[in-house]
């Protein structure tokens, strides 16, 4: 079962009754492992013995502690535990038939990494210790990456070959068996040379490959062995041959698109804290699985490692992280625990890069951004394993506040985007993935207590997340997963309600103890609709409300084009100031009969003129004597929620030979108003007293009934126009224009 390396070695559990003091006074007794309140700094001891116990080296081995410490035996330190990640120490000199004293000094309240007060934390060694017996020469940090090639698949494998003592040419050999025990691949070399220490890299070819996904995760194993003049060693591990990557704004498995249905699962269970039993774990995953997830983010720290054999085994793809949560980064007193993180990030991928349940690496949670840190953290992820590597919910520091755009990833390139829109406005869910449009985005938490004991709630993000599975990959919001805050209720004290209720975050589906909650089955219902398609159709029309006859006939469209500068501007300035406006392809391309083609049939945005793009120039030689105007709504506040009447907003130019010219302002309610009808809870009514409404584009009758207007502008006389421009003058208006023509 496990892709935790198994070994042909002797161990001796430590676990049990240890001693526990503070500076030197006896406080009792701790069971090991096992997770404590915290109380400043520990010591915890017992004696060791081996007798009968075979091996040419000994290792003490840590799978993880809360959350900082030093390892001693006989008063001789060791070196440094830091959280949650496996440590070893080569303990052969000290540790044998004679008894010695093993030493654990744990720090847990003062740790510089590892506590946060968004969960109630813990101390001790919490879990495994124990011993080790090696050869002298020994394997070890397996690392397996997988190509599919039509029905086969080639697994790049390899090890690291620690020789301590001198071996004439050992020798190196992988079988890769399957789930019968027979071997599909195999193969072997002999060590020459120094080679101290090595590695050895195989390529192993497995025809009819048997793909692992979360609908089938089919594992093998990967025995590998060195055999010696005198001293082997055995490395033993799960492989699942699967192929993950980032195309475009999607994740695709084994060449599939996958839609990621997760939630956010703390390695905590009621007071036991983080030690739990390998059946606790089982249950937990099991239970993920069987409600329809096939995802699970592991937060917001190395998880033990049972719960990646166990995902790998029923099929849950998972994220791991380091340890941050609501840090500001930027900050120089986080030097320190930043240098830490490294470190667990490390240790973290070397440990669990065999994992095929393993997705990607998130270096941190809900912080703001250090482009140093994030810069080194994904070079860490990167120079180990090929996964993508992201942030969840990162905040820009260079707008000093919580906003999680793309300026909080200047300076750095994540794979994808994590974004968390907790809130009841349907707004929140629909814009993210309108500006965060260039990279794979998921909702890595999402629910909380907004969405508790709301059914229609439940019901609407259920259709808006089934419509994001179904999207195709040209549509212009996608979402490629998303991971629900939370799967079991946790101990968090000095929050409060609404979150918390008697020291107990209470957002979870399932209980402390694991019991059903109101919104397991609320779960169920929203991953089936999903699954079915069963998407929510908002009623999106337009209406043409104006007679066209008296100002749409006999008109020659003016094509707007733009070049790759302004273009670029222009959709920078549609993100900046109207993401939630990004659905014009669904308008029609135009009135068939009137020569008016709008813009975004070609541009796909119709062109915004706003203090990002304050300058639209239509190179068009023609004789005007009449100017149609689509479009001049205000897609920011707008006439009459700001700005005064006949204020000039834009200024309209024709200009002509010799650089003559004809001008026209338009006017913050004559030519130019609001584009929204809905304000602040209201519908409102928006006037340009110098033009009529052409049609209502209802985008979302909650949120967005637009107005588009038709502005005519009759020349004094006939001119014979080289060019147009549309200038920005009032400095802060966000103004559309949908469509040019004229009338010769």
């Amino acid at each position: 079962m496990h892709s935790n390396p198994v070994r042909s070695r002797e161990r001796l559990d430590l676990g049990g009754i240890w001693e526990a003091s503070i500076e030197g006074y006896a406080i009792g007794t701790v069971m090991v492992p096992s997770s404590y309140p915290p109380r400043g700094t520990v010591m915890l001891s017992r004696t060791v013995t081996l007798t009968d116990f075979h091996g040419s080296r000994i290792f003490l081995i840590f799978e993880g502690v809360a959350h900082d410490g030093e390892v001693f035996v006989d008063n001789h330190r060791l070196g440094r535990l830091i959280a949650f990640t496996h440590h070893e120490f080569d303990v052969s000199a000290w540790i044998g038939e004679t008894p010695v004293t093993l030493q654990v000094k744990l720090v847990d309240l003062e740790a510089h990494f590892g506590n946060s007060r968004g969960w109630e934390t813990y101390g001790g060694i919490i879990r495994p210790v124990y011993l080790e017996g090696r050869s002298a020469n020994f394997l070890e940090c397996p690392q397996v990456s997988v190509e599919v090639q039509g029905n086969q698949a080639i697994v790049q494998a390899r090890v690291n070959v620690v020789q301590n003592t001198p071996s004439a040419s050992p020798v190196i050999t992988a079988v890769l068996l399957d789930h019968q025990g027979q071997a599909v691949a195999s193969a072997k070399t002999e060590l020459t040379g120094e080679g101290l220490p090595g590695h050895c890299t195989f390529a192993l070819a497995v025809p009819q490959a048997h793909l692992w996904s979360p609908d089938d995760p089919y594992l093998y194993r990967l025995v590998w062995s060195l055999e010696g003049e005198a001293e082997n060693d055995t490395l033993t591990h799960s492989v699942g041959l699967r192929t993950l990557s980032v195309a475009g704004r999607r994740f695709v498995l084994n060449g599939h698109r996958i839609f990621l249905k997760g939630v956010c699962r703390h390695d905590l269970w009621a007071d036991q804290g983080y030690t739990l039993s390998e059946d606790q774990v089982r249950h937990d995953l099991t239970e993920i699985k069987d409600l329809g997830f096939n995802f699970v983010r592991l937060v917001h720290y190395p998880h033990h490692p049972q719960v990646l054999d166990i995902a790998d085994e029923v099929g849950l793809l998972v994220t791991e992280e380091p340890g941050f949560w609501n840090v500001r980064l930027d900050d120089d007193a986080q030097r320190q625990a930043k240098t830490l993180a490294l470190e667990v990030l490390t240790r973290m991928v070397v440990r669990d890069r065999t994992h095929p349940s393993l997705m990607a690496w998130i270096l941190g949670n809900e912080s703001w951004a250090d482009p140093s840190y994030l810069h080194t953290a994904s070079s860490v992820c990167r120079s180990l394993d090929s996964r993508p590597v992201g942030f969840s919910d990162l905040y820009s520091s260079r707008l000093g506040k919580k906003l999680s755009t793309k300026e909080a990833y200047v300076g750095w390139d994540p794979d994808f985007y994590d974004y968390h829109p907790y809130g009841e406005a349907a707004n929140l869910y629909r814009e993210a993935p309108r500006y965060l449009d260039d990279k794979p985005l998921i909702f890595g938490e999402w629910g909380g207590f907004w969405v508790q004991h709301d059914p229609w709630l439940w019901e609407r993000l259920g259709q808006q997340f089934a419509a994001w599975a179904a999207a195709s990959d040209e549509a212009s919001s996608q979402l490629a997963g998303f991971a629900f805050w939370q799967w079991a209720d946790m101990r968090q004290y000095q929050r409060g309600y609404p979150g918390c209720e008697n020291g107990v975050l209470t957002e979870g589906l399932v209980t402390e103890d694991r019991q059903h909650k109101p919104e397991w089955d609320a779960m169920r219902i929203l991953l089936k609709m999903i699954d079915q398609g069963k998407t929510h159709q908002v009623v999106s029309y337009f209406d043409r409300i104006a007679d066209e006859q008296d100002w749409l006939s006999g008109l020659t469209p003016i094509a707007i084009g733009l070049d790759a500068e302004t273009m670029e501007a222009n959709r920078q300035a549609w993100a900046a100031y109207a993401p939630g406006y990004s659905e014009w392809t669904q308008l029609p391309c135009g009135f068939d009969e009137s020569g008016l083609i709008l813009a975004q049939s070609r541009l796909g945005l119709p062109p915004l003129l706003s203090p990002l793009s304050p300058r639209l120039v239509v190179e068009d030689q023609r004789t005007v004597t009449k100017l149609v105007v689509l479009g001049l709504g205000d897609v920011s506040e707008g006439y009459p929620v700001v700005n005064q009447f006949g204020e000039e907003a834009l200024r309209l130019t024709l200009w002509g030979e010799a650089d003559s010219c004809l001008q026209q302002p338009l006017r913050h309610g004559l030519e130019i108003c609001r584009q929204n009808r809905l304000f602040q809870g209201s519908r409102i009514q928006p006037l340009a007293l110098n033009t009529r409404e052409a049609f209502d584009w209802v985008a979302d009758p909650d949120w967005d009934v637009r107005i588009v207007r038709v502005w005519v502008w009759s020349l004094p006389r006939p001119f014979i126009m080289h060019r147009l421009s549309l200038d920005l003058v009032d400095g802060h208006s966000a103004v559309v224009i949908h469509a040019l023509s004229s009338q010769p």
